[in-house]
């Protein structure tokens, strides 16, 4: 294997930035102690090394990470956790210096080790209590999926209406929403009026069967139900006793015409010949 050239202090210094970053590219271990001396040093120097398309021994990067003033940089400490060919351990030691839009970037870069995602996933579940309401609100419109679980159960109505619009959120998580009694009144309020979930006949049948669904909602959700469905409702021993009375009465009128409500229709006045 041949062997990488050294690089001398008097060469480096009569070197143009393309001069070294051509050298960032072909050198595995380059010497971060000569190139911090360079007048044009800068620290996306170390960034471009990081992100080069070519493999990185994991010993370069851990002589970054060893380096104090190296690692101090946020934009190198990010491009570290997001670099393959970092150590797990590195990597996970760096997750709680980043800031969670980046955090939430990283988690879709396809080649993520499962320890570097779970450690993002601990670390967002500790930062979400102290995010302010906008920043919940953004989280939740561009979270990736391995962010869907958490974001799921957030107690505030705005932040569940921007997941419900979240390519990422699925009918698996509606379905949970409806039939999990943990999950607060407004939340399957907005649930039950959403537009797009609110049609599908297992989470009409999982929220008549939550004690938590909204009484305003009920009699909307069963309307919605064939009476197949209706039948099976009222042979669950733990349907709500108001959704039990509800279901029984709207039964009641769909067999018994004279019970129904009547229509009201707007009479027209006979136009005068």
């Amino acid at each position: 294997m041949e062997k990488e050239p050294t690089l001398s202090a008097q060469d480096l210094m009569t070197w143009g930035e393309e001069q070294v970053l051509k050298y960032l590219l072909e050198t595995d271990r380059p010497e971060w102690d000569l190139l911090r001396c360079h007048s044009a040093y800068s620290p996306k120097w170390v960034v471009y090394f990081l992100e080069r398309h070519r493999a990185i021994p994991q010993e370069a990067v851990t002589d970054i990470y060893k380096n104090r003033v190296l690692r101090g940089h946020y934009p190198v400490a990010r491009a570290m956790v997001s670099n393959r060919f970092t150590p797990q351990g590195i990597a996970m030691n760096l997750v709680p210096r980043l800031r969670w839009g980046d955090l939430v970037k990283i988690l879709r870069v396809p080649h993520l080790s499962g320890a570097v995602k779970l450690r993002i996933q601990k670390h967002m579940n500790e930062l979400l209590p102290r995010m302010e309401l906008g920043q919940k609100v953004a989280l939740a419109r561009q979270a990736p999926r391995p962010l869907i679980r958490l974001l799921r159960l957030a107690e505030e109505p705005t932040v569940m209406r921007a997941l419900m619009q979240n390519q990422y959120f699925t009918y698996e998580d509606a379905l949970f929403l409806s039939s999990y009694n943990g999950i607060p009144a407004p939340i399957l309020q907005v649930l039950a009026t959403h537009a797009r979930w609110n049609h599908f006949k297992e989470i009409k049948r999982a929220l008549l069967r939550n004690a938590r669904t909204p009484r305003a909602q009920v009699l909307t959700l069963a309307r919605g139900l064939t009476d197949h469905d209706l039948r099976n409702l009222l042979q669950d021993p733990g349907l709500p006793v108001y959704t039990r009375r509800i279901v029984v009465r709207l039964m009641s009128e769909r067999y018994d015409p004279a019970k129904r409500p009547a229509l009201k229709q707007a009479k027209k006045s006979p136009k005068p010949f």
